[in-house]
């Protein structure tokens, strides 16, 4: 069974695309209506319900996906069940082993801390319902994983810089994890990563507002050295010589 606010948005699909007609208001707002946009992985997310309205049991959205969009990578959500009800379009998921190809009124339900991947299938674009149980900080990992894509390119390809992805990771550990490798492990791979004291990395978003321009040196970790060995003054010693 669709979703109601298919009706009121108005979906239209031609060429590939899927568009909602009537636009929200600007991606820096927490709440219902806000849009979400990931230029990396293509998917546009509407919130209809955030987890503020819902006392923290509930985020619900309205996922776009282009032709060929897709997540990045495999991964998993340690605490949190993901439900998808496609509503135009097919989307593959690739989870225990299996792929899924879901139409139309097809419900696919990702359990806590299963492995997935997803993404549109076919040659059309797709749309999907999308419910997460609890919220958490759900509406920030999106908001976050959108704002680091705009950090920098490989090979001309847009992808975030590796330390913002660290450190992404080690603030969203709740929320979303590397699949399959203990997150204690991953804790201690991540931290040398993320401190980098030559360069300032961007703030993550707050749950009210993203603040695109604002910009903090990245914190010290607490298993690092708080200081570094001071170099022998060659120098002092030549003049003592």
């Amino acid at each position: 069974m669709r979703h109601a606010r298919l009706s009121r948005d108005k979906i239209r699909q031609a060429d590939g695309e899927i568009s909602v007609a009537a636009q929200p208001s600007d991606g820096d707002s927490a709440g219902a209506g806000r849009v979400i946009v990931n230029p990396i992985s293509g998917e546009r997310i509407v919130i209809c319900q955030s987890g503020a309205q819902t006392g923290g049991r509930l985020l619900a959205f309205d996922l776009f996906l282009p032709l060929g969009g897709h997540v990045p990578a495999r991964h998993t959500h340690p605490t949190q069940e993901e439900r998808f009800t496609v509503v135009a379009g097919a989307m593959r998921f690739k989870m225990r082993g299996k792929t899924i190809v879901a139409h139309p009124g097809d419900t696919v339900v990702v359990p806590q801390g299963t492995p997935h991947w997803f993404g549109a299938a076919g040659d059309v674009a797709a749309q999907a319902h999308v419910e997460v149980r609890p919220a958490l900080r759900m509406e920030e990992v999106f908001a976050a994983s959108a704002d680091m894509s705009h950090g920098g390119q490989v090979f001309g390809i847009r992808m975030p810089r590796i330390a913002d992805l660290a450190r992404f990771l080690l603030e969203f550990q709740r929320e979303i994890a590397v699949p399959n490798l203990p997150a204690r492990v991953v804790k201690a791979l991540l931290i040398p990563i993320a401190w980098d004291p030559c360069r300032r990395l961007p703030r993550l978003p707050h749950a009210r507002h993203v603040h695109h321009q604002e910009a903090l040196p990245s914190p010290l970790p607490s298993t690092l050295p708080t200081s570094l060995p001071m170099a022998p003054d060659h120098r002092a010693q030549n003049g003592r010589q």
